[in-house]
């Protein structure tokens, strides 16, 4: 999987979207958005990884970690666990979002 978003990120970089058609500026923003998904599954299987090891160890607070790591809110850091959840009942939409083929908004 990682040579998938290498790939798109250094088809990404190469484009000068300042001398850029639109169709080649369409392509990009696509490009974008898979990565962005991608992205969103890392964020979803990390949430995951720290709510099992606040099962383990009930001193952590893996809420404030992921509040903390992205310098988003309390309550913006739990949708990350609430998708967690999601994936892990319907594991067809992690296998997509991990793709890049949804976002983190169609798993909410």
């Amino acid at each position: 999987m990682a040579g998938f978003v290498v790939g798109l990120v250094e088809s990404i970089a190469a484009v000068d979207l300042r001398c850029a058609d639109a169709g080649v500026v369409a392509g990009v923003l696509g490009d974008v958005r898979r990565v962005r998904g991608w992205l969103d599954s890392v964020e979803v299987a990390g949430a995951g990884r720290l709510a099992e090891l606040a099962v383990v160890s009930p001193s952590l607070f893996p809420e404030r970690m992921v509040a903390d790591a992205g310098r988003v809110s309390l309550g913006e850091a739990s949708k990350g666990f609430d998708r967690a959840k999601t994936v892990a009942v319907v594991p067809e939409l992690g296998a997509v979002l991990e793709q890049g083929a949804v976002s983190a908004g169609h798993v909410d």
